[in-house]
């Protein structure tokens, strides 16, 4: 599968996140993208709206991305009755976006349970769509200022209260610290660089109607006019086109907890194995399991409500698979850990 489809296989896991926004009227829920699919909690109260944008979610995804997004929403009683739960803390500065940090097992169960198909939700009628408003991948392919993209997930063999699970955690975040391990979109925020792969999943994102070629057109004419926004560094009343990019770089998840740490990182061939060796000396140990995958540059989906409270969210993923393939490395290793192709949950 070549970066393109990857990128749309991202776009598929950011829609859902983006959908149940637009439905539920902002970002405030807890929520977690993983590269192939996403992850979030809702209120009881908002559980049959956001059943149904899942479902129209589910069926635009599969007829305007030829993929197959599988959705479900799984009860927390369910979670607890099976002895795990679902714990979130917030990360995020004041007036900044906030990503949820998932722990207690209650996630991976979860997904687990809905690669079984329960607690599944169906396709919505052919033709119906969710409002995607925000949603976008204008950004072209970033390269590392370093030398490598690296993708790493490292799993607890117990649960993540484990002290060698955490004490190997807190190892190598002080590791990536040390040999500069750095977020693959830099302080002044993302090269402005023409997207091509882009235009055809704007398109399809998009709103306007008539044939896809039409769509196309209009996407374009509507990227050349960001793009060149952007390459002027134009300010237009309170919108301020570097001080945007900045926040992208502020609001990007290049670190993240879901049941589990998941990183993208730009760094050197020297932290690249240092990471390898610091995770396979603590899996001999038994504390962890981990599957890691370079690549030559990163994609950046994003999911923008509003460009002036600086509260949008952008997503991280390698361009040869990332998470995906990392994952696939852990199942290789370790028999399981694999994600299944788009994936999205709400409980």
């Amino acid at each position: 599968m070549g970066a393109g489809r990857y990128k749309a296989v991202n776009l598929a896991g950011a829609a859902a996140i983006s959908a149940v926004s637009n439905e539920i009227g902002g970002l405030e829920f807890p929520f977690s993208f993983g590269g192939d699919g996403s992850r979030f909690a809702v209120h009881p109260d908002d559980a049959n709206r956001v059943a149904e944008t899942l479902s129209t979610t589910s069926r635009w995804v599969f007829d305007e991305l030829k993929l197959e997004l599988r959705v479900g929403m799984i009860p927390i009683r369910a979670i607890r009755d099976a002895g795990k739960d679902v714990l979130v803390a917030r990360n995020g500065t004041s007036g900044s976006a906030q990503f949820a940090l998932f722990a207690g097992g209650g996630i991976e169960w979860a997904e687990r349970e809905l690669k079984r198909d329960r607690f599944a939700i169906q396709k919505g009628p052919v033709g119906s769509r969710p409002n995607l408003s925000g949603l976008s991948c204008q950004w072209g392919a970033m390269t590392p200022r370093n030398d490598q993209i690296l993708s790493v997930i490292v799993k607890p063999v117990e649960d993540d209260n484990d002290k060698s699970f955490q004490e190997t955690i807190r190892s190598l975040l002080r590791l990536i610290d040390r040999l500069g391990g750095a977020n693959p979109v830099p302080e002044s925020g993302p090269e402005v660089r023409w997207p091509k792969s882009s235009i055809d999943l704007v398109a399809r994102v998009s709103r306007d109607r008539g044939p896809l070629l039409f769509r196309r057109a209009l996407a374009a004419s509507r990227t050349f006019l960001y793009w060149s926004f952007f390459k002027v560094g134009m300010k237009l009343g309170r919108y301020d086109a570097n001080s945007y990019r900045r926040e992208v770089a502020t609001n990007t998840d290049f670190r993240k907890f879901d049941d589990g740490l998941y990183l993208t990182l730009d760094c050197s061939p020297e932290l690249a194995a240092a990471i390898a060796e610091l995770l396979d000396s603590a899996s001999r140990s038994g504390a962890v399991e981990y599957g890691v995958f370079s690549q030559r540059r990163a994609l950046l989906t994003c999911v923008v409500p509003s460009a002036l409270d600086g509260k949008h969210v952008h997503f991280l993923d390698g361009e040869g698979g990332g998470y995906v393939a990392a994952a696939r490395m852990m199942k290789k290793q370790f028999g399981h850990g694999a994600r299944g192709h788009c994936q999205s949950k709400s409980g």
